[in-house]
C-alpha cells in the first residue's frame, strides 16, 4: 500500500527544488516518486558511506514526520528515513545526534523496500538551509575509477572484488553484505573476497 500524497510541503520554497525530481539519480527506474519537493525533520541516527560514493544519512523523524516512513524503514533502517547525499553535492555530512532538516524528493526505493529523501536538494543544519543540487548526470565510484564504467562495458576497476547487479563495483573484503544496497552480487571478480 502506497502512502497518500501529503500535499504541499510547508515552508519550502519551490525555488529550492530541481524541476527533475530524480536529477542525478543512478538507475532512477528503481524509485517511485511519492512527492517531488518535501521537507523532513529529525535526528541523525547513522551516516554510512556507500561504495557508489553516496552517503546514506538515516534520520529518525521529529514529531509529525513519521508519516514519511513505511514498514521497511522500521524493519531495515531502525525507524528512520534514508536521505542520500550524492557525489558532487557540496553538503556537509551531518553527525549522529544532530537535528537536521532535509528538502528533496520523497521516494520509495522499490529495490530496497523503504522510503527515502533522494535526491536531497538542501539540508538545514540549524540556522538555515544549504542548497546544493546533485550533478545532472549521475556520478559514482564505478564511473570515476580507472577501468570502470556505469554500464559495465569496461574491465573491473583495480581492487574491485565484485560487480553488483546495478553495475557498480564493490571493494568489500568480506562476502557478507557485499552489494547489499546495489541489488546483490552479479559476479565475483577473481573469486571475490576470502572472508
Amino acid at each position: 500500500m502506497r502512502p497518500r500524497d501529503l500535499g504541499p510541503s510547508l515552508n519550502v520554497a519551490a525555488s529550492i527544488c530541481a524541476s527533475n525530481p530524480l536529477r542525478g539519480v543512478y538507475h532512477p527506474y528503481r524509485l517511485e516518486v511519492l512527492g517531488s519537493c518535501r521537507r523532513y525533520e529529525g535526528t541523525v541516527t547513522a551516516v554510512r558511506h556507500e561504495e557508489d560514493g553516496d552517503y546514506h544519512v538515516i534520520i529518525a523523524p521529529a514529531s509529525g514526520f513519521a508519516r514519511y516512513l513505511d514498514a521497511g524503514n522500521y524493519s531495515r533502517q531502525g525507524g528512520g528515513i534514508v536521505a542520500e547525499i550524492m557525489p558532487g553535492q557540496h553538503l556537509r555530512r551531518p553527525y549522529v545526534g544532530e537535528q537536521i532538516v532535509v528538502v528533496g524528493t520523497w521516494a520509495n526505493d522499490r529495490d530496497h523496500g523503504w522510503n527515502e529523501i533522494h535526491p536531497i536538494w538542501a539540508i538545514g543544519y540549524g540556522a538555515g538551509l544549504v542548497r546544493s543540487l546533485p550533478p545532472s548526470t549521475p556520478v559514482h565510484d564505478a564511473s570515476s575509477s580507472p577501468g570502470g564504467s556505469p554500464d559495465g562495458r569496461s574491465s573491473a576497476p583495480n581492487g574491485a572484488t565484485a560487480k553488483c547487479r546495478d553495475g557498480t563495483y564493490s571493494y568489500s573484503q568480506h562476502r557478507s553484505g557485499t552489494c547489499s544496497y546495489h541489488g546483490g552480487v552479479a559476479e565475483w571478480i577473481n573469486g571475490g573476497p576470502s572472508g
